[in-house]
């Protein structure tokens, strides 16, 4: 399982590139694609991926019509549930294992509702369900 960041000023001696398209993750039987979620050519950039695939706090976590209210839907994972300093981290899989092509063109944020951890719309478009992200869960504030 991958997460995947834009990485906006990788060579300050060529300055800031900014995205303006939403990333999203295939996985392509042996090997995991960045891709924009428009359709749109990639544009030159950089990202940073981090590996999760067996970590604790590491899951799939799928909109259902159970777990959506309005813009967003709750995750339930046992690190973050009821945890409200938990850390989550949420990057949109393209191709879920055993599921439909899964791609939400909007960003997406993180809040905590009092009980558990949402992923939501950033433009408050309704949530759609079968949109599959993996999600990364640390207990609580890390320190240097």
């Amino acid at each position: 399982m991958i997460l995947v960041t834009h990485y906006m000023d990788p060579a300050p001696s060529i300055g800031a590139m900014y995205l303006t398209v939403n990333l999203g993750l295939y996985y392509l039987g042996d090997e995991w694609v960045v891709f924009n979620v428009d359709g749109s050519n990639a544009e030159a950039t950089a990202y940073n991926l981090a590996d999760v695939t067996g970590a604790a706090g590491a899951s799939l976590q799928t909109s259902t019509s159970s777990n959506i209210s309005s813009d967003n839907f709750a995750i339930n994972d046992p690190i973050a549930n009821g945890n409200a300093k938990a850390i989550v981290f949420v990057s949109n899989n393209g191709t879920p294992p055993g599921a439909a092509e899964s791609d939400n063109n909007h960003g997406v944020g993180v809040y905590y509702n009092g009980s558990n951890w949402c992923i939501f719309n950033e433009d408050e478009t309704a949530m759609a369900t079968g949109l599959a992200y993996n999600v990364q869960v640390f207990a609580g504030p890390v320190t240097p």
